[in-house]
């Protein structure tokens, strides 16, 4: 099981069932808030899509561990993993942070951080960012799901140890791609347009589960 660190007193997570708790109580995550306001067409993913993800989510953090055994990575993964490599090599100066868990005590929802970084100077201005890793098509939720990043790291900045004036200025879509290239997008949407559509979606998941409309298991 990878150990990935929970930063808001009073949470935790459960591995099995991906669920994000506060004070014990269940708490929905970001994907599955965008998913039932339906801002997500799912149509071009499946179940091997999904196990792509997760597996390259978990050989970079035993990258980042320094301790991935490249003889287990399956050779469909390993393209992505080369891409991800170019990508720190070319853009990031330094790491703050990386695979961090954390809940919005306020807002009560939870998601996990894939990097919290400066980026080179020759490079989106040489911006403090939130890096998020993609192994499919770019999707225009992807904005949405950063602006709800970036709120978490804004209830957090006391956790984290970042003042107001350090919060980060860019969110950066990292596509991880099967040729061992990637492609970095900056945020498209303005800060406003992003952040009020994750409020918006987290309103319908609201409404959603107060009439009993989502999923049995949500």
């Amino acid at each position: 099981m990878i150990a990935v660190e929970n930063i808001t007193p009073g949470m935790d997570f459960l591995e099995d069932s991906h669920t994000y708790l506060l004070n014990g109580n269940r708490v929905p995550g970001v994907t599955e808030i965008i998913h039932a306001a339906q801002m997500v067409d799912g149509s071009h993913w499946d179940e091997f899509a999904c196990n792509r993800g997760l597996a390259v989510h978990a050989a970079i953090h035993y990258i980042e561990e320094g301790d991935l055994d490249w003889s287990s990575v399956d050779p469909a993964i390993e393209p992505y993993l080369v891409a991800y490599q170019a990508f720190m090599a070319d853009m990031v100066e330094k790491t703050f942070l990386s695979e961090r868990r954390l809940v919005h005590k306020s807002l009560r929802y939870g998601g996990t951080l894939d990097r919290l970084c400066w980026i080179r100077a020759n490079h989106f201005r040489g911006a403090f960012s939130i890096v998020d890793f993609k192994t499919g098509a770019w999707n225009p939720s992807y904005e949405v799901q950063l602006a709800a990043y970036h709120l978490l790291v804004d209830d957090n900045a006391a956790e984290l140890g970042l003042r107001p004036s350090e919060l980060p200025t860019e969110h950066i879509v990292v596509q991880l791609m099967p040729n061992g290239r990637y492609r970095a997008t900056k945020s498209l949407f303005t800060p406003s347009r992003a952040r009020n559509l994750f409020m918006s979606a987290l309103s319908i998941y609201s409404y959603r589960r107060e009439f009993n409309l989502l999923p049995k298991e949500q």
